[in-house]
């Protein structure tokens, strides 16, 4: 292995087509330490170096930087996200986030989750920590009703909408979920946002536009509602405006990209350490 001995933080560049706006979601709506430069402080020991994105570039995740406690210093892509380890101490910005626990996951979109679980296990010292199939199924209902004879339903059977093979991997304090499509070939049919068919559409449009990569952040926040509510009063569009079902048995809310410079991001709120 190629890592770490002792991980000892990460920085998280984050590309944004609008800082002022990455800002106040950063800043004001989950009150993270800045040191004013463009980087936050999420949890204890990982920042967010957040810079403008090119012109007519996306928002969103550019690279993870490890840092480590005698890391042999190096840089490359595995399965389309960007990596650098180094010696260099993280040296946070000071102060805490009272309601804000820290990075709940960096999630990346994959066309091949074996091959990117097999890369960073082995290169960059990630464990296995957990996966999950999301599935969502439909069905067709039939209604007869009848002013003499009454009321008579049949139930179809119950076929499935949408599928995302969810891996995640844990290097110190950062977790990786790895998203695949394993149902919807391009990113075509189902409901729309706030769906599990409707996020396996949007990594299966992500691969195919972009390529496999980094793809969105999510913050684990103490209380979810009370976070909803923060974003709203600061002026941040919410795609789940109440906290729906997630991976690891947790509460997620999707926060409207068109707010956020670009940035798919998403709170969480689960129960284990």
């Amino acid at each position: 292995m190629h890592g770490a001995t002792g991980p000892t933080g990460a920085t998280i560049g984050v590309a944004s087509a609008d800082i002022s706006a990455t800002d106040r979601l950063f800043a004001a709506a989950l009150g993270l330490p800045t040191d004013g430069a463009g980087r936050y402080l999420l949890g204890r020991d990982v920042v967010l170096a957040v810079h403008r994105s090119e012109a007519g570039g996306r928002g969103g995740p550019t690279e993870l930087v490890l840092h480590g406690d005698r890391t042999a210093e190096r840089a490359g892509v595995l399965g389309g996200v960007p990596f650098r380890l180094t010696n260099d101490p993280l040296d946070p910005p000071p102060g805490t986030a009272e309601a804000v626990l820290g990075l709940d996951h960096l999630g990346v979109a994959s066309d091949d989750s074996a091959g990117l679980v097999a890369a960073l296990t082995s290169e960059l010292g990630f464990e296995y920590e957990s996966r999950q199939i999301d599935t969502q199924l439909e069905s067709t209902i039939e209604v007869f009703s009848s002013d003499r004879y009454g009321v008579v339903s049949h139930t179809g059977s119950a076929r499935t909408a949408g599928a995302l093979l969810v891996t995640f991997l844990r290097r110190g304090r950062v977790d990786i979920e790895i998203l695949q499509d394993i149902v919807t070939a391009g990113g075509t049919g189902g409901p729309g946002p706030g769906s599990t068919t409707g996020d396996n559409r949007a990594i299966s449009r992500f691969v195919a536009r972009h390529g496999a990569g980094p793809h969105h952040l999510a913050i684990r926040v103490r209380d979810i509602e009370p976070a909803i509510a923060r974003f709203r009063d600061a002026g941040i569009n919410m795609i789940d405006t109440v906290g729906r079902p997630g991976s690891r048995r947790s509460r997620i809310a999707f926060l409207d990209r068109r707010s956020t410079g670009g940035l798919v991001l998403h709170l969480v709120q689960r129960p284990d350490p």
